[in-house]
């Protein structure tokens, strides 16, 4: 387990083995009720105008898993907002208060709330866990670079997409479709 009084640092980059272990220290509360489901969005559905959307989809489906046979009165939901006013999942969440959900939407709920900071443990363990199978999966190294984590403006990004490209090889499942698009328009000439 964790050191006495330690947590786990969600916003700073770490190794694989630093997530790992933490997600098996969630994992070994399972059998005392800790209970968690992963939605993943993937990015070939993602553009800058449907990111919020897609994601409060995924977490509609979350608090579906969640929230089923459970006494809704004995639950709280904590969410770190991201910008979800007038959105659907506000309207979710307004109803599940008005079943008696206690409800906190706050941003960087992960600095306040050890569900939310759990969830990001989770998460970042997820996240890495994917890249670490698709930088040992061949198929995705071009030219001794692998697979990078960066923004499309990040140098080892840009270089790793550049590669893509000029491979001719279709653009792999988890290249957003906005990045798709782009490299489409430059090699076409399109704007």
């Amino acid at each position: 387990m964790w050191e006495s009084g330690e947590t786990a640092a969600t916003k700073k980059s770490h190794p694989a083995a630093y997530w790992e272990r933490r997600y098996r220290c969630l994992t070994a509360l399972v059998s005392d009720g800790l209970r968690f489901h992963v939605e993943t969005i993937a990015p070939d559905v993602c553009d800058n105008s449907s990111t919020y959307p897609l994601l409060g989809a995924a977490y509609e489906k979350v608090l579906a898993a969640l929230l089923r046979d459970t006494p809704l009165t004995s639950c709280q939901v904590v969410l770190d907002d991201y910008g979800i006013t007038g959105t659907m999942l506000a309207r979710t969440l307004d109803e599940l208060a008005e079943e008696g959900v206690d409800k906190v939407v706050e941003p960087k709920a992960d600095d306040h709330y050890l569900a939310a900071r759990a969830a990001s443990v989770i998460a970042r363990r997820e996240r890495v866990h994917l890249l670490e199978e698709l930088r040992h999966n061949p198929e995705y190294n071009l030219r001794g670079l692998a697979v990078p984590s960066g923004t499309a403006r990040t140098g080892s990004t840009k270089a790793w997409l550049d590669a893509r490209e000029s491979s001719g090889r279709p653009w792999p499942w988890f290249v957003k479709k906005s990045i798709r698009d782009a490299g489409a328009a430059s090699t076409t000439g399109g704007n």
